[in-house]
């Protein structure tokens, strides 16, 4: 009896309600800014992932190596990453929109590194020269990313088609049918 009011005493006291659990874990923090910015409403699914399986090697608040994350086979390969082509064009994508920012040029026996753009630079001896004034300059380039630009003469000014002058090219062969 004395134990079933210890327990009784212990519960929280309100209208029933538990407080919510704890999130245990670890966790990629993408904020609803970057989300929502046109560098990555521009990005294809793949390189959506791979911008998660790159983010999850950074940890806010515990990890500095932001400028040295990877993006190589040998990581990539755990996580389900099967081709080399796919990963290249996500990666190109990665950068072209600016999401991710290559802080170290790769070579023979040498990873290429690599920044979130919407986390600060940790400092490190591996980045390439520059970098640190360099990165300032890129970082915020996801916000404004533009894929398809217009003329800078207008919309609607060039044209799609041949030049004047220009006949259609014959589609046959200059020396008649080819046969086998």
């Amino acid at each position: 009896m004395g134990l079933a009011r210890r327990l009784v005493a212990v519960e929280p006291r309100g209208k029933g309600r538990k407080a919510p659990d704890k999130i245990q874990g670890l966790f990629v923090p993408l904020r609803h800014d970057v989300l929502k910015s046109l560098g990555y409403r521009a990005l294809g699914h793949p390189a959506r992932n791979l911008l998660v399986d790159i983010a999850m090697q950074y940890i806010p608040g515990r990890s500095r190596n932001n400028g040295a994350l990877v993006a190589c086979e040998k990581y990539l390969k755990p996580l389900g990453w099967r081709s080399k082509a796919v990963i290249g064009t996500a990666l190109r994508e990665l950068l072209e929109c600016g999401l991710l920012i290559k802080t170290r040029q790769g070579g023979i026996n040498r990873t290429s590194l690599y920044a979130l753009a919407f986390h600060n630079l940790d400092r490190d001896d591996r980045h390439d020269p520059g970098m640190a004034i360099s990165f300032s300059r890129l970082r915020s380039r996801y916000k404004t990313y533009c894929a398809n630009p217009s003329p800078s003469d207008g919309v609607g000014a060039s044209q799609t088609g041949p030049s004047r002058g220009e006949r259609d090219g014959a589609i046959t062969p200059s020396n008649g049918l080819v046969r086998h």
